[in-house]
């Protein structure tokens, strides 16, 4: 958990403590590759500050909603600070606005800005398609006066190895679609 030492042995003591028992990612950090998206029935090592196992967790549920539809539930399972949503809030607001990065620190006017989250397509694509195989890439994109800035969304199957023309469907080889959505009038 985290992105430091003191995080992961602070957010660590808290599941061993029994006070954090959910917790919230960035969807995009999954797509670096380096740790596979979480799915339901799956273990997990928690490590430590030095990289030590210190405790497995199990995943018994999962879903996907944008940072804003995130409630007072969640907030209080996650065990962190006064377990209220203003405070789960300002915290994941600050380290997700750290870890999307991914985007880029690319220089202005193609940068990534946090009001971009709000608009942002991933959420909506991963409740519609979530293929263990479609990886997403997202920049940032200026209409063509520079006033507009949004943040555009490729997807890419691993599988097929092609580019996915619309993520929310997919690339129609891993999970074709069913004949009444082929049949054309």
């Amino acid at each position: 958990f985290g992105n430091n030492p003191d995080m992961a042995n602070h957010l660590g003591n808290l599941v061993l403590e029994g006070v954090k028992t959910a917790t919230a990612s960035l969807v995009w950090s999954y797509d670096s590759g380096d740790d596979p998206f979480p799915t339901v029935g799956q273990y997990s090592i928690i490590l430590d500050g030095q990289d030590m196992p210190l405790c497995i967790i199990h995943t018994t549920e999962l879903y996907i909603v944008p940072f804003d539809e995130v409630d007072e539930a969640q907030a209080y399972l996650e065990g962190e600070g006064d377990r209220s949503l203003a405070y789960w809030r300002e915290v994941h607001w600050k380290f997700f606005e750290e870890e999307c990065r991914l985007i880029g620190d690319v220089p202005p006017p193609h940068n990534w800005t946090p009001d971009m989250c709000g608009k942002c397509p991933v959420p909506a694509i991963l409740r519609a398609n979530e293929c263990e195989n479609m990886q997403l890439q997202g920049r940032v994109r200026r209409s063509l006066l520079g006033l507009i800035r949004k943040v555009e969304v490729t997807a890419y199957c691993k599988k097929t190895q092609q580019f996915v023309n619309e993520p929310q469907i997919g690339c129609g080889q891993c999970h074709p679609l069913p004949p009444s959505f082929l049949d054309k009038p």
